[in-house]
């Protein structure tokens, strides 16, 4: 993370730790990300609400937090280090278990300083997979060999040995099937696409 928005998070925390409301908006648009990124982390990505609920208690107690943020250290680290403790806790109470197992994404290699990372894309690929996890083994690879290959269905037809008609019908139970796991991430659109 680069020195000026480190200065910018010392110095929310600093006005927080006043009682300064406003600046708890803008500590939430330079951090949120992060954030949200070390609560999935934690839940294994297998329940995104038990993850949206870590935050939002995060950011409940803020003013608590920020209480304790000792001015001279680096805020982006307090943050999510309180993060990261609030994260395991849950994980052991809920889970029995303090390891963070993820898959899909290589959280590991990922810094949080490291400011090319782009956590929101890192995150939407992590629910896509595991949402693609959970079809049968035919339906992923008809995804696979139609969206990844370029395949069209008379080619996978031709390719797996099986009708026209049993390609398409698992292409459509596939698409369905993501389109209501994954309905949450897209709340604006319609159910009448024809794609």
């Amino acid at each position: 993370m680069d020195k000026v928005t480190e200065n910018a998070i010392n110095k929310c925390l600093k006005e927080i730790k006043k009682g300064e409301r406003e600046s708890v908006n803008t500590l939430y648009d330079l951090i949120a990300p992060y954030i949200r990124y070390i609560a999935l982390q934690y839940t294994d990505g297998n329940n995104i609400f038990d993850a949206d609920d870590l935050v939002q208690d995060f950011w409940r107690d803020i003013f608590k937090i920020a209480a304790k943020f000792v001015a001279g250290r680096n805020g982006y680290a307090f943050l999510c280090g309180i993060m990261q403790k609030r994260a395991r806790d849950f994980n052991r109470k809920h889970n029995n278990r303090g390891a963070v197992s993820l898959r899909y994404i290589d959280f590991a290699a990922l810094s949080y300083d490291d400011e090319n990372v782009d956590f929101a894309l890192a995150e939407l690929k992590h629910v896509v997979g595991k949402a693609i996890d959970e079809l049968s083994e035919n339906e992923k690879t008809v995804l696979q060999l139609c969206y990844f290959m370029n395949m069209s269905v008379r080619e996978i037809a031709h390719e797996l040995n099986i009708p026209k008609s049993t390609v398409g019908r698992l292409k459509i139970a596939a698409e369905n099937a993501l389109r209501k796991k994954l309905a949450y991430l897209f709340p604006d659109s319609s159910d009448n696409d024809d794609r």
